[in-house]
């Protein structure tokens, strides 16, 4: 996400401003979290807390000269988010976006009840899709890193500020939209990573050997588990069906595609059509062959009449019988099953839409 090399970027300077107090850093600091939040409208969390506190502490370094940069600072920011967010060209378009994502473009979203509760399940849902976004390892290595910064008072400190970002974008984005992806938690991710290099680096450099296997074991892990969305991506149940649709029905029948073709194999080749899920329409088509993604029909609404022409399918009344059902499942580390889940244990991820 372009948004999160931004945010990456703009950290790397707001570390070294927080540290040196250097106006060189806090400039390009303001440019790069400028462009994060151009990019990304989220990517403002980020900074509510961020922005107040660099402030603080650059007055810290040097009083009598910094209200004057400050202000220059701020200045260059909001020029830079003006320019590249297109407020300054199409001030009207902007405003018209910005209505849009503050109101109805995030209330159908909404998971969580406004009110205490809601907000408690909130944070305890975003702790489990942090987990799955780093791992369990890699989460233990970022706590680990924690407890060494916290211990070691002989080195700077500076990584501790680097959470402030972090807390900033829980306070002000998740618990104010109060819904959450695994997407959601990459800023605070990044972050995280930085405390868990920290324990990483000081573990390959210690003289245990535990400790370095214990480092080796993390990275591997890491890398093995990001592969896994290689592995899922190459072994696409779609594959296997654009296969079997070339060899067992060819170019003459009629194949039906119901539903985004962006989540139903390929049917180059083939005399296919797309078709709404209607009943009505079926029965005015009579296709050959039907094809559908199986966990997007059971998104459908109850009581809908999508809902129904799938059930038909599914039960045989429609008068199709089912020819092939495939997924591929391949073993991974990754807990695809609960991306798939229908209750409260579920975790929201566009990964889902890998392996129908």
């Amino acid at each position: 996400m372009p948004y999160l090399f931004f945010f990456a970027f703009s950290l790397l300077f707001f570390l070294r401003a927080w540290r040196e107090g250097r106006a060189r850093d806090s400039l390009w600091f303001a440019l790069s979290a400028a462009a994060a939040v151009a990019t990304k409208d989220q990517a403002f969390a980020l900074y509510v807390l961020t922005v107040p506190a660099l402030g603080w502490r650059l007055a810290g370094h040097a009083p009598a000269h910094r209200p004057r940069v400050l202000a220059l600072l701020g200045a260059a920011g909001l020029l830079a988010f003006a320019v590249l967010s297109g407020a300054l060209v199409n001030p009207r378009g902007w405003l018209d976006h910005l209505r849009l994502i503050a109101g109805p473009a995030s209330a159908g979203f909404r998971m969580f009840d406004r009110g205490l509760a809601g907000r408690l399940e909130l944070l305890v849902q975003a702790a489990r899709h942090l987990v799955f976004v780093l791992g369990w390892p890699s989460l233990i290595a970022s706590a680990a890193g924690f407890a060494l910064v916290r211990r070691d008072r002989g080195r700077p400190r500076a990584v501790l500020a680097a959470l402030i970002p972090a807390v900033s974008y829980v306070l002000f984005f998740l618990l104010v939209v109060l819904y959450v992806y695994d997407r959601f938690l990459l800023p605070v991710a990044v972050v995280l990573a930085l405390l868990g290099g920290h324990a990483l680096a000081s573990a390959v450099r210690s003289r245990s050997t535990a400790a370095r296997v214990a480092a080796a074991a993390v990275l591997l892990f890491g890398l093995a588990r990001a592969a896994s969305v290689d592995v899922l991506l190459t072994r696409d149940s779609r594959y296997g069906v654009e296969d079997w649709l070339r060899r067992e029905v060819g170019p003459g029948p009629v194949v039906a595609a119901v539903g985004p073709l962006e989540y139903l194999p390929r049917l180059d080749g083939l005399a296919w059509r797309r078709l709404g899920p209607s009943p009505g329409r079926l029965a005015q088509v009579h296709p050959d062959l039907v094809v559908v993604n199986a966990d997007y029909a059971r998104r459908a609404d109850p009581g809908t009449g999508e809902r129904a022409f799938y059930a038909a399918l599914e039960d045989g009344s429609a008068g199709y019988a089912v020819a092939l059902r495939r997924r591929a499942a391949p073993r991974t580390l990754i807990d695809v099953d609960a991306l798939r889940r229908e209750d409260g244990g579920r975790l929201w991820s566009n990964l889902d839409k890998i392996d129908p």
